[in-house]
């Protein structure tokens, strides 16, 4: 397995984990990566951007609470993070095809 393989399996694994996209299927679409290890939040933003994955700007929110940092993936970049990463678990996974089917019909109309 090359390394850049190896990297997307674990920007996968920490997908699964620690990100996020909305539970209903009506709901607006985002996918978000959240972590409190900000170095660790930034390496996988890092492996995304070079896998030509865009997203927004690392931020901490909650502060009082958590003290956890996020970003969400570009809009333009969705369909390649789902192509990409996608998901190993079935609810989660299927949200993404669902979501993504979605975004072809709008892109073919």
């Amino acid at each position: 397995m090359s390394t850049v393989k190896k990297r997307i399996e674990y920007v996968s694994g920490f997908f699964d984990a620690e990100g996020g996209i909305p539970k209903k299927l009506d709901s607006r679409f985002y996918i978000q990566l959240v972590q409190k290890d900000r170095k660790k939040l930034q390496k996988i933003r890092s492996i995304l951007e070079n896998s030509g994955v865009k997203s927004g700007i690392l931020h901490q929110y909650d502060k009082k609470k958590s003290g956890r940092w996020r970003f969400f993936i570009k809009a333009n970049s969705w369909r390649k993070f789902i192509e990409l990463v996608n998901s190993r678990y079935p609810e989660k996974k299927q949200r993404l095809e669902f979501f993504k089917n979605q975004l072809l019909e709008r892109q073919t109309r």
